[in-house]
């Protein structure tokens, strides 16, 4: 009677593990869905010094530097809410935002919103609250319309040294430059814009 009691404990014992263990393979432990979750912890507005947004198929790429739609991007996507992993969106067509935050120390986050899925360093998330895309799309579209309108507004405010330099050349150029035909001149100084721009 001992030894059946013992047998019949036994099972029972094993029939329990097997549920408890297909239980945790349904559900899954959360490690994933929380490590996803505290990816945004430390950005934070003050953290981040600037963020390449982009916009397509519009094809609009440029760099924020204003602290008020920096803590406005931010503050959206700090209320994402990463649920599973998805590898959908790499077929996603239509509008793609781009909001790629940088750091002062270098450091680099990748976001693209594709309608409610965010892809966040190359892996692509399902969201469980959809509002704070659709809030990032919105504020994407904006600043894409006021870009258009506005370019200048976007420059950044604190050029590297090198952009320095080339202002200097072109400023003493102008200054110091042998006397040449009027057509001439306007093609060099046409030039010498366009260097500086793309060095803007």
């Amino acid at each position: 009677m001992t030894h059946k009691k013992t047998a019949i404990a036994s099972v029972i014992c094993s029939a329990a593990l097997i549920m408890l263990l297909g239980g945790c393979a349904i559900l899954g432990t959360g490690t994933e869905k929380s490590a996803a979750s505290d990816i945004f912890d430390t950005w934070t507005a003050d953290a981040v010094s600037s963020i390449d947004f982009s916009l397509n198929p519009q094809s609009i790429y440029v760099t924020l530097y204003d602290k008020a739609q920096i803590s406005g991007v931010v503050a959206q996507i700090r209320v994402l809410k990463l649920g599973e992993r998805i590898d959908e969106w790499r077929d996603s067509e239509g509008q793609t935002v781009g909001f790629n935050m940088r750091k002062a120390d270098g450091e680099f986050i990748e976001i693209y919103i594709y309608g409610s899925d965010v892809v966040i360093n190359g892996q692509g998330y399902k969201t469980e609250n959809s509002e704070p895309c659709y809030e990032l799309i919105q504020i994407g579209n904006d600043i894409g319309v006021d870009y258009l309108a506005n370019p200048d507004k976007y420059r950044n405010p604190n050029p590297p040294a090198e952009t320095s330099v080339h202002l200097a050349a072109y400023n003493n150029y102008k200054c110091e430059a042998a006397p040449v035909s009027p057509s001439e001149a306007t093609s060099a100084a046409d030039l010498l814009d366009e260097s500086v721009t793309r060095a803007i």
